[in-house]
């Protein structure tokens, strides 16, 4: 083992230590997921969603991933991470299936954000309170040093209790070996314009182009909430929006149902083409509480 280490590390300089640290969460389980690892006959599958039995004999409803073909490696990585972390506002791993490999998670009963907002489960009103929920759910995940990079409606998921939950950590990597706090990867986007600028362009990632991904959600499920027939065309007018401010370095339309405040605020501090003038998710966090008890 010390032996694969070392080659691990030769001829490596320290902008690359890593991608050679992120192999390890490819290979090998951490002893926070051994903790949570199951047997097969503990869980139950009907598709994605399962009911999991506890050491009590008690059973819960549960959400299940499975892994695809040739992709384990990716599988156990992001299983590693979820384990790793603790916080209302982020997806809970409660179990760990080794063969065949399941990730298995808390169920979120409404869904996706997306579809929470559309159905008008969550109401105009209710919209800077999840905003604040992924805002705090994200301040915590850039403080354990992880870039999430799949920043999404469609992955934060909503419980029953309107509270919102960030999910999806397949692409998600750990920064803390890098000074700078960014790191080097060739990735293709899930989504054009839901990936920042620097990271289309230079596939440069850090928390600041989570920041980004997080205004181009607020923008997204602003229009989403609009009553209008056409919802179809919702993504294909965001992409045209964003495309073109990219392209001409200006400011975005503002949604109707959006607060002045918070557009501008938006527009400034949160899908700034230039990530060193993005504010941090702790200053968002705090901009939306502002906005949500009325304060200037």
């Amino acid at each position: 083992m010390a032996a694969s280490f070392l080659d691990l590390l030769k001829d490596r300089d320290i902008c690359n230590y890593n991608e050679t640290f992120q192999n390890f969460d490819e290979l090998f389980m951490s002893s926070e997921l051994k903790k949570l690892l199951i047997k097969n006959e503990s869980l139950k599958e009907l598709h994605l969603l399962g009911r999991l039995i506890q050491p009590d004999g008690s059973t819960r409803q549960v959400a299940i991933k499975a892994g695809k073909k040739n992709l384990d490696k990716e599988m156990l990585r992001e299983a590693n991470t979820l384990a790793r972390l603790n916080h209302r506002n982020v997806i809970k791993l409660v179990a760990f299936q080794r063969i065949p490999m399941r990730i298995v998670t808390e169920h979120m009963e409404w869904g996706n954000l997306s579809s929470a907002v559309i159905d008008n489960k969550i109401p105009i009103p209710d919209l800077l309170k999840a905003f604040h929920d992924v805002a705090s759910g994200m301040e915590y995940v850039a403080e354990q040093k992880y870039v999430h990079r799949d920043l999404f409606s469609k992955n934060i998921l909503v419980d029953s209790n309107k509270t919102c939950k960030i999910g999806d950590f397949g692409f998600a990597r750990y920064f803390g070996y890098n000074s700078k706090g960014e790191f080097k990867e060739t990735v293709s986007p899930v989504t054009e314009y839901h990936t920042s600028p620097e990271a289309r362009q230079y596939q440069v990632f850090s928390t600041k182009t989570d920041v980004w991904s997080f205004g181009v959600l607020v923008y997204e499920m602003y229009y989403a909430s609009e009553p209008v027939p056409a919802k179809e065309d919702l993504l294909k007018f965001i992409a045209t929006s964003f495309k073109w401010i990219m392209n001409m370095d200006t400011s975005l339309p503002r949604a109707r149902l959006c607060p002045i405040k918070f557009h501008d605020y938006l527009c400034d501090k949160i899908l700034n083409l230039n990530p060193e003038r993005r504010a941090s998710f702790t200053a968002i966090k705090h901009k939306i509480a502002e906005l949500m008890t009325g304060c200037k």
